[in-house]
């Protein structure tokens, strides 16, 4: 009887054995796997006249923590929307010129996976960079009247009178660091930029607003 008893514990433990290496195997199998992603819109080489672009796709992972939508030229880097096995991401901003946009897929494991495409972008003439660029070089140009008017209606007295109170060394101080504004957001007849200046040995970020008045873009506040 001890001897029949003890065969059946061995052959339980046995198959609860088989059973645990499995489990571990099936768990190392899945650990195993890399995530895919795949870019269906926009394609690959696409053009287009546009500020910024929505980008969506497909994915496979197990345990998925994030896929991050790139836009290398603009230095954007953004949370995508996950529904089921697709994602998107809305109003990635693009420059002028080749643009490559990245996805990156990447599971509770920190293994990832990418895709990437290039587009090819055209801006409108009438943009927010466009209107701070012209503004940037009147006032280079010590014009301080011409670059009011890329200026809002409600914006333009404050901003002159504090420019006409400053000296061309001044003013070619103040401007300095604000020659490059990287978009934020922008969502309709409204759209935020900023610039990143050295302010006693600390990087601050300073915010500029646009609105679009009559159809074209105004700088508002920065």
């Amino acid at each position: 009887m001890n001897i029949q008893r003890n065969k059946m514990v061995v052959v339980i433990m046995t198959l609860g054995g088989l059973m645990l290496n499995l489990a571990i195997a099936q768990q190392t199998n899945t650990n195993s796997i890399v995530p895919t992603v795949s870019i269906k819109e926009p394609a690959n080489k696409a053009a287009i006249n546009a500020m910024s672009v929505d980008v969506q796709g497909t994915f496979t992972a197990n345990n998925l923590k994030q896929i991050r939508v790139i836009s290398a030229l603009e230095k954007v880097d953004m949370s995508a929307n996950i529904n089921s096995n697709t994602f998107d991401a809305q109003n990635i901003f693009v420059g002028q010129g080749k643009n490559t946009i990245t996805a990156i897929a990447e599971d509770v494991n920190g293994k990832t996976s990418t895709n990437s495409i290039v587009i090819m972008a055209k801006l409108p003439s009438d943009n927010p960079e466009t209107v701070w660029k012209h503004m940037i070089a009147r006032l280079k140009a010590d014009d301080v009247k011409g670059a009011m008017s890329d200026f809002g209606v409600a914006s333009k007295d404050k901003y002159q009178e504090a420019y006409q109170s400053l000296s061309k060394s001044e003013l070619l101080s103040t401007i300095k660091d604000m020659e490059k504004i990287t978009p934020a957001s922008i969502e309709g007849d409204q759209a935020q930029y900023y610039f990143e200046s050295v302010v006693q040995g600390q990087t601050i970020t300073f915010p500029v607003e646009f609105d679009k008045e009559d159809g074209q873009w105004k700088i508002m506040e920065y």
